[in-house]
């Protein structure tokens, strides 16, 4: 779905728990960069018990910050 332009794909799985499958990917391309694609580290939503976000979402919906893509 992404034009032919796109390029230096970076992805990055939603999981809604740790060891649940991802059922969102979070996509970032830049338009001319190189053909390579680099998956990042899943952004996990929720606990392992599902009590409550993980310190990484919250501060995400806290703070309003972005998603990191780095390792």
């Amino acid at each position: 779905a992404l034009p032919a332009a796109a390029g230096s794909i970076q992805l990055k799985p939603v999981l809604p728990q740790t060891g649940r499958p991802a059922n969102r990917i979070l996509l970032r391309a830049r338009k001319g960069g190189d053909r390579k694609i680099v998956q990042f580290p899943p952004l996990v939503l929720h606990e392992s018990d599902g009590s409550s976000y993980t310190e990484e979402t919250d501060a995400l919906l806290r703070n309003g910050g972005s998603v990191p893509f780095h390792p």
